[in-house]
């Protein structure tokens, strides 16, 4: 692919509207993730890479390795996307907007481009180099477990284009909680909230049924792992129910201080994502970012505990949880990506720790490596999700040298 190739089918894949849809055969999480998967493997193969499908949930490029080839080094991206209000590539003044741009579209093309660069110049890879696309990365990584399922080879090494630069050694915990509780009166009262699309994403929507009347609130989004960049709809609305919610109201601006704690990894988020009321039904679904000290337990505890000061009888339930994650920062793959980096861009070395997850949690010895410079804004799962036409096309040569360094260093690694 050219520079110019490379935007057209990065404006293609942006176009779909790859979101959690409804399952089909052979398109488990809908039909725009199998539209995304399958325009991206065609792509592979018109590049003169082998292909495979794994029936919708992820598929695979491979460049078959000359030496070791069934030794696979792996890079996973994916295909989903959180809901946007429209799926376009806009190019304005050097920078590239469109949901996905970032995360995770327009890295997976990178390092496919990558790739191709590789081939043409004649290099020769020693093990097999595998682009794993995942379709569900956004809400749970079963595609990476439907991988692992369906795959006996694992690869030795992998990293993912799907967090930041320079490297991430430390991903805090995730977890997913579901409060279910009565508020006797809402019915009566005609009152009824309806907010959010995606846990993981700070709502900046909310709508509120009040005596009848319809109010609609709006809000800033952010990713879930950073509340603090945005502003919840959904605490407006409830707050703006007066006394028919105080209490609700009360609890939900409580909650953060309640559950604070702070180590080396980070500092305890909670993000409410979701709402939804039935009847005197309230269900709420919250995102929290857990240091790896956080005792999981007690944090399901206490949050029972602030909403049983509601209805005694509330049910928390866990909706999904990823452990956080920890990497040995003189790990050969580690000094073999971050020479990459420095060695591409001429910028510093360092590692970083995250809130974000990513698929280096759903399979064994990935690491998350970029896509975001330091310091660059991108906006993901946020309006205007956006990166530099530089900084994009910067990508292909760190990926390039990634792909070279990893393959030639394993090579005295069982």
């Amino acid at each position: 692919m050219s520079n110019d190739n490379l935007l057209t089918n990065l404006a293609a894949l942006i176009s779909i509207p790859s979101i959690l849809g409804k399952p089909k055969p052979d398109a488990p999480f809908g039909e725009s993730n199998k539209r995304a998967l399958d325009l991206v493997l065609k792509l592979g193969r018109s590049l003169g890479f082998s292909s495979f499908n794994g029936n919708g949930y992820y598929g695979y490029i491979d460049w078959k390795g000359n030496f070791r080839e069934n030794e696979v080094i792996g890079i996973l991206g994916h295909l989903d996307v959180v809901p946007a209000d429209e799926y376009k590539l806009i190019q304005k003044d050097g920078m590239l907007h469109g949901r996905g741009v970032v995360d995770n579209k327009g890295p997976v093309l990178c390092v496919l481009e990558a790739m191709s660069l590789l081939k043409q110049s004649g290099y020769a890879p020693k093990h097999t180099i595998r682009l794993i696309v995942g379709c569900n990365e956004e809400k749970g990584s079963k595609c990476i477990a439907k991988y692992k399922t369906d795959n006996k080879i694992i690869p030795k090494a992998s990293f993912t284009p799907d967090s930041a630069f320079p490297i991430v050694i430390s991903e805090m915990g995730i977890l997913h909680l579901k409060a279910s509780l009565q508020i006797k009166g809402l019915s009566k009262h005609k009152i009824a909230i309806n907010g959010g699309e995606s846990v993981n994403v700070v709502p900046d929507k909310c709508c509120v049924v009040i005596d009848g009347v319809a109010h609609t609130f709006k809000g800033k989004s952010a990713h879930a792992m950073c509340p603090q960049n945005g502003e919840n709809a959904i605490y407006k609305a409830v707050s703006s129910a007066g006394t028919k919610l105080s209490d609700l109201a009360l609890v939900l601006s409580s909650l953060p201080s309640a559950l604070r704690l702070k180590d080396d990894s980070g500092e305890q988020t909670i993000s409410l994502g979701i709402i939804k009321t039935t009847d005197d039904t309230v269900e709420m679904t919250f995102d929290l970012r857990c240091p790896v000290s956080q005792d999981i337990a007690g944090l399901k505890t206490k949050v029972q505990t602030a909403f049983a000061m509601i209805d005694p009888a509330v049910k928390i339930t866990t909706v999904h949880f990823a452990p956080a994650l920890s990497i040995d920062p003189d790990d050969i793959v580690v000094r073999s990506l971050l020479d990459a980096y420095t060695s591409a861009t001429g910028m510093p070395s360092g590692h970083i720790k995250t809130g974000g997850g990513t698929y280096a949690r759903a399979l064994p010895n990935t690491i998350a490596f970029g896509p975001a410079f330091p310091d660059q804004i991108t906006n993901i799962h946020e309006p205007n999700e956006q990166i530099s036409l530089d900084n994009l096309f910067k990508l292909i040569d760190i990926y390039s040298m990634a792909i070279k360094n990893l393959d030639n260093n394993l090579m005295s690694h069982p």
